[in-house]
């Protein structure tokens, strides 16, 4: 199992979350607990559309974020809208994480790291170390933002 703080970096489409998702099967076939979410994309017509998140505790599923065509509003990046309340959700349950044996969190992107808002408790537990075991999702043009703000995690896996 991967130890510390591991950054998983690569470009869209790479197959990040599909690692996560493979590594989440056998954590939890190996009797492990995992903690976090996975956000897996939305296909239509072989196009990204939208952007779930999955609570890996629970098992549920929601729709994060949408990708968006006209002027969006509220919280976006570049290329998508995101559900504010299921941003909520998502802060509310990261901040009763239960104990974990690997606690996933992809992705932690532009809207924590350049606009400060978003998935706040993900990047308040890495802040605060609470946990031993983290793959962190990240794009490559945020790698060196991440590296420096958590010194200890080491680049795992770069997927090209």
């Amino acid at each position: 199992m991967l130890t510390g703080l591991q950054f998983i970096s690569g470009p869209s489409g790479s197959g990040k979350t599909t690692f996560c998702l493979d590594l989440h099967q056998r954590v939890v076939s190996e009797g492990m607990r995992p903690g976090g979410f996975i956000s897996p994309g939305v296909f239509h017509a072989g196009r990204k559309v939208g952007i779930d998140v999955l609570n890996v505790w629970s098992g549920e599923q929601r729709r994060l974020a949408n990708r968006y065509y006209d002027e969006p509003e509220g919280l976006f990046t570049r290329k998508w809208q995101f559900d504010e309340a299921v941003i909520s959700w998502v802060n509310t349950f990261l901040a009763a994480q239960p104990p974990c044996d690997l606690l996933f969190l992809d992705e932690i992107g532009p809207v924590e790291l350049e606009q400060g808002k978003g998935l706040l408790e993900a990047t308040t537990l890495l802040d605060e170390r609470i946990y031993r075991n983290v793959v962190l999702v990240i794009r490559p043009h945020l790698l060196a933002v991440a590296r420096e703000r958590w010194p200890w995690g080491r680049l795992n896996t770069f997927l090209e």
